[in-house]
Formats: structure tokens, C-alpha cells, sequence
């Protein structure tokens, strides 16, 4: 038994070849020229003008596919279904070869190991395979999360953990809601009751979820309810089909902050119009160690702003989905075309005023007061900040958003 896989898939797989696969798969269904050709178009769009930012420098990917790119596992996937397939048709794999995306579970002969491995290693040269041999004392064998162990005349399962592993989950004493801490058994008794694993082996992961339980401060009865609960689902799913007729309903999610006086009653308000609660927790090492991309300059971010008179105390809040400082520059131009239907322009040209006001500089004169990323929620942004300042230049009230809380905010 061997286990191949594929060293940085990702950023190894030849677009161009992925795409020719795809284009031959397409084939099969018929499509219309344009519409076929269209599915192509939009793939190399999407695949091969990939750029991003570093230390104030622009990169373009050229090469591979890019991680986060929405399309590129499925790039990746029919890729190695084409890899794989061609090998397969020159009768140059073997026998049991089976794949999970890059890790292949496969039998070959000792004698033929090395020549298997140069052969796919072989076929394209950004594509190059590690692999791992079954022990030859045990004749076990790691793939994935099971141990798989052959004996003359069957195989055995049995749950695999790295001996890395620290038995560490979310302790029952942390500040998280309970489905978000179980949920880590939920999956160890899915895998407990699915596998096919003699009895010795399912009496010792069900020891060893014992003992992680209780390293993490968990009762015993709660991992036996979890799995008379997991079983008797799959006792019932196996018996008939009637009960996974609802099984795909999805049901509308909303997110809140986890604080269980109040979201636990909320759970059942929600539930009775469809809608389940997710919990999430700012509390995160990602939000204390701070994010490792480069920081945007003000002037290059777009959101909610607000331009101060030199003169007086008057402000204009507005938002922009452009860089601020075009935004401002904008301002600035219609002050020396003295154009007073805008409302900075109307402050400073105001017969009314005693004093001379002006607007100098970027410096001098803009605050971004919210960064913005979404367009969508700049109107409600901005609502906020003219409901919640006073001594406006504005013209207009701003989005007219009709709301309680903005009300009370103005209130306040």
C-alpha cells in the first residue's frame, strides 16, 4: 500500500491545461459555441489576472492558481481528473488507485514503486509527487484520518492522529456558545459510527474520545449521548430515505455576538420564522496580533469622510466608494467654481458668514471617520454619523433610513 500526494497543488497546476480540460468536458453536454465559449472566457478572466499587494508593491500570479480564488479548486479538480484519467487510458497507473483531491490511496508492487512515482512525476514538470509506504513490520498504513492495516485476507480500519497531536479542544469552561464546543466531538463520534472498524478498534477511539473528553472537562454521558444519537440517525437513514427528505432545507442564518443571557432566549424568537443563530466571538488571536497585509493609506481608502471648516467648527459628512482624496479633490474644485449648490461651496461663498472660511488641504481638512468596503453599507454608515453630529454644512439629511435606533442615537 502507498499513499501518493501532491506537493503544493495549488500554485502547481498549469492553468492552461486545466482550462483545455474543462473545455473538453463541456463538450460532452452539447452547449451552444457562444455559451461554451462564454464558460471559457469568464474561467481565463477569472484565472489569470490574479494580482495582489505587498509592502506597497503590485504582484500579478502568473503562474498556478491562487489561494482564495474562488475557482481554483475547482480548476484544480478537473485538472487532476484529467491527469489522472489520461494515465488511466495508457494503462500506466495501477490497479486501485483512488484519489481525495492530492492524496492518492493506491496498491502497487515493491518492485514497481519507484517507476510508478516517475512516471506521474514525470507527466507534467510543475507536478511532482511525494509518497509514503506502508510499514513493513505493522503493514499499516496512514491516508488521511484512518489506519488503514492489511492482513492476508482483509483490511483493517482504525482512526489515525498525528503524534503531534496535544488532545486540546475547547475546554467546556470557555466563553463559547455549547454547539460550537461540541462540535468537535459531534465530528469524532460521525467518524466513531461511519468507519467500518472492528470491535477492538471501536472500543479503543471510543476510550480515546473518552479520554479526550475528559482531558477538556467533559462528562462521559455527553459523548454517549452523542453517539446514541449519531447511531440511531444511522440506523434510521439505513432502514429508509423518508428522513432525509428534509435533510437540504436551508434555513436563514443570523449572526450574533455571543452573550448567552440574551441570544439563548433569542434562539427560540428566531426559530419560529425559519432563521437559526450563529455566534461569533471577536475575542480571536487574529484580532490581537492584527492583520499581516499592508495598510491602506487614508487617502487611498474609500467610506464615510467628513470635511472640517479652517475657520469655524461647521463639518460635512459624506461617504465615497472611491479614494478619498479624489473625493476631496472633487470638493475642492467645486469651492473654485464656486458652485453653491454644493454644500461645501454654499459654507464658504455664504453671504451670511462674517469671517472668510476656506478648506486648504487633504491634511488639514479630512477625517475618515468609518473605512468602508461594501457599497451596500455606506448609506447606513453614513446615516449614523449625520444622525449622531452636530454644526453640519450638509444640504440634505443624508439617506433617509427610518429606524428607532437611529432616532435614539440622535437622542443621545
Amino acid at each position: 500500500m502507498v499513499s501518493f500526494d501532491v506537493t503544493a497543488l495549488f500554485p502547481s497546476i498549469p492553468v492552461n491545461e486545466a482550462v483545455e480540460a474543462i473545455k473538453q468536458h463541456l463538450h460532452k453536454f452539447d452547449l451552444p459555441p457562444e455559451q461554451e465559449k462564454a464558460y471559457i472566457d469568464c474561467i481565463n478572466i477569472c484565472m489569470k489576472h490574479n494580482c495582489f499587494q505587498f509592502r506597497n508593491l503590485f504582484y500579478s500570479n502568473n503562474f498556478g492558481c491562487s489561494m482564495g480564488n474562488g475557482l481554483s479548486p475547482y480548476i484544480a479538480e478537473a485538472f487532476m481528473c484529467k491527469f489522472e484519467s489520461d494515465l488511466h487510458k495508457e494503462g500506466k497507473l495501477p490497479r486501485i488507485w483512488y484519489r481525495y483531491v492530492d492524496d492518492t490511496f493506491a496498491v502497487v508492487k515493491k518492485s514497481e514503486v519507484d517507476q510508478v512515482l516517475t512516471t506521474i512525476n514525470n507527466r507534467f514538470p510543475s507536478i511532482k509527487f511525494t509518497f509514503e509506504k506502508e510499514d513493513d513490520k505493522l503493514h499499516t498504513l496512514p491516508f488521511l484520518d484512518v489506519e488503514i492495516k492489511r492482513k492476508e485476507k482483509r483490511v483493517e480500519f482504525s482512526v489515525y492522529r498525528k503524534s503531534t497531536s496535544t488532545d486540546r479542544y475547547i475546554t467546556k469552561d470557555s466563553y463559547c456558545a455549547y454547539n460550537q464546543k461540541i462540535a468537535a466531538f459531534h465530528s469524532m463520534v460521525y467518524r466513531l459510527c461511519r468507519l467500518p472498524l472492528s470491535v477492538e478498534n471501536y472500543m479503543r477511539e471510543y476510550q480515546q474520545i473518552l479520554h479526550i473528553a475528559n482531558v477538556n472537562g467533559y462528562e462521559k454521558s455527553i459523548i454517549d449521548q452523542l453517539i446514541k444519537k449519531h447511531s440511531k440517525k444511522l440506523k434510521r437513514n439505513n432502514v429508509s430515505t423518508l428522513f432525509e427528505q428534509n435533510t437540504n432545507a436551508q434555513k436563514q442564518r443570523i449572526t450574533l455576538p455571543f452573550a448567552p443571557n440574551i441570544t439563548n432566549k433569542l434562539i427560540h424568537v428566531f426559530a419560529k420564522s425559519e432563521m437559526s443563530i450563529v455566534h461569533t466571538n471577536n475575542n480571536k488571536l487574529k484580532t490581537l496580533l492584527g492583520s499581516t497585509k499592508d495598510n491602506t493609506p487614508t487617502n487611498r481608502c474609500s467610506g464615510i469622510y467628513q470635511i472640517s471648516c479652517s475657520n469655524c467648527d461647521k463639518k460635512y459628512i459624506g461617504q465615497t466608494r472611491r479614494a478619498a482624496e479624489v473625493r476631496f479633490n472633487e470638493h475642492l474644485r467645486s469651492v473654485k467654481k464656486k458652485e453653491i449648490d454644493k454644500a461645501i461651496a454654499a459654507h464658504i461663498y455664504d453671504p451670511n458668514n462674517d469671517n472668510q472660511h476656506t478648506i486648504t488641504s487633504f491634511d488639514n481638512n479630512f477625517k475618515l471617520l468609518k473605512k468602508v468596503n461594501k457599497p451596500n453599507k455606506l448609506d447606513a454608515y453614513e446615516s449614523i454619523h449625520i444622525h449622531i453630529n452636530n454644526n453640519l454644512m450638509n444640504l440634505e439629511p443624508g439617506p433617509i433610513i427610518d429606524s428607532q435606533l437611529f432616532n435614539a442615537l440622535k437622542r443621545e
